[in-house]
């Protein structure tokens, strides 16, 4: 029966559409690449005239903070059970029914680590 779908589908694929998707990641893996040397050069100018926002014709450029904590061993510990002790009751509540399970589809797309790198002779296996 497997068998029989994995064939199906693979008669049924549209082979561009895997191809699209796959350079689509690896530009926008570029780009976000990109973005981040950018941002870090403006967060650099922006330190450099002291500016907390910079406001363009295409929209303003705010410095942003994010504070987040390391905590020292003992609290971490706390915290740590204390997380388990959560993981404990949801799994309780879904074995008493009280939580109803949601299931979204999604598409995780892994590429495939080549010398080459274009990931055509992935598509080309699966198709």
């Amino acid at each position: 029966m497997k068998l029989k779908k994995q064939l199906k589908s693979k008669i049924m694929f549209n082979k561009d559409l895997f191809i699209k998707y796959q350079e689509f990641t690896s530009q926008i893996k570029e780009l976000e690449s990109q973005k981040k040397i950018i941002a870090d050069e403006i967060l650099s100018e922006m330190k450099k005239i002291n500016a907390d926002k910079v406001q363009s014709d295409f929209g303003s450029f705010s410095v942003a903070t994010r504070k987040t904590y390391e905590f020292i061993a003992s609290a971490k510990m706390k915290i740590d059970s204390a997380k388990n002790k959560v993981k404990d009751l949801e799994a309780e509540a879904i074995r008493e029914g009280l939580a109803k399970e949601k299931v979204t589809e999604s598409i995780r797309f892994t590429p495939k680590r080549s010398k080459s790198g274009s990931g055509d002779e992935a598509i080309d296996n699966l198709i």
